[in-house]
């Protein structure tokens, strides 16, 4: 035994389809709802929130039709979420810095005496730049 069941529409859906393809402008000449995604799409999910036997009905000229194919156009012109520049991201700022060539010999000091310096607060940074100035002066 087979059940063969075909779904048919209603004179009252039909009428709302109908209404809902004039108003999206399917057949109005030299207008093409797909060259106004943004408005076809509201229209269409108005219709689909107003009456919801729209969500099921699926095909050209529906409202989930147009709504699907008019969201997918919108995606299209979107950018992609992925690649790029991201807020935040990269190498945090701190004090300025200098790339100085040094003799091999005296560089662990100077590394030492930069960490040094990086954790000192403002006066104490001004007072080693100002004993250091007069270590300079002495040997100079």
């Amino acid at each position: 035994m087979s059940v063969q069941c075909k779904a048919s529409m209603g004179d009252d859906t039909k009428k709302l389809l109908s209404e809902f393809q004039h108003e999206v402008g399917m057949f109005r000449e030299g207008y093409n709802y797909m060259d106004h995604p943004e408005l076809s799409l509201r229209i269409a999910r108005s219709y689909m929130d107003n009456y919801p036997e729209f969500y099921f009905l699926d095909g050209w000229g529906t409202p989930l039709g147009i709504n699907n194919e008019c969201s997918s156009m919108q995606n299209k012109d979107s950018k992609p979420m992925h690649g790029g520049k991201r807020s935040g991201s990269g190498r945090k700022k701190g004090l300025p810095t200098e790339n100085v060539r040094l003799v091999s010999d005296l560089a662990d000091e100077f590394k030492q005496l930069s960490n040094y310096y990086k954790s000192c607060s403002d006066d104490e940074r001004s007072e080693l730049r100002s004993t250091l100035s007069d270590l300079l002066h002495e040997f100079g």
